[in-house]
């Protein structure tokens, strides 16, 4: 079985059986890319043993909250718009006033969520 620590740390030419600590850093990968490759090896190296392993630090951390930042975004735009809609309907009492009030709060949400950028 390789070493874990053999596959993402520099070896040193001063010492060459032992690993450094630090992480090698792909520029052409970004963040989500390298921690999946690190989870993926971890995974592979740790099948069968019965050992339950998690990343730490940092990266990691900034990789979780970018994520559930953008999850977060989302849903509460989707639910804003939603309530939206609602209130719209009730107030209007017709789906096709709503329809006309709802365009450009819709255009500006697409707009915030970056699907219309080129």
């Amino acid at each position: 079985m390789r070493s874990f620590a053999a596959n993402f740390c520099r070896k040193t030419a001063s010492s060459p059986g032992r690993s450094c600590t630090r992480p090698i850093r792909r520029r052409e990968q970004g963040l989500s890319d390298t921690v999946g490759e690190i989870r993926k090896t971890m995974g592979e190296d740790l099948a069968g043993l019965g050992l339950n392993a998690q990343l730490s630090g940092v990266p990691v951390m900034q990789l979780e909250i970018r994520n559930a930042v953008e999850r977060d975004r989302l849903l509460y735009n989707l639910v804003g718009f939603t309530a939206g809609c609602l209130i719209a309907i009730l107030f209007f009492r017709r789906v096709s006033f709503m329809v006309i009030a709802a365009g450009p709060p819709l255009i500006a949400i697409v707009l915030a969520l970056g699907a219309l950028a080129g």
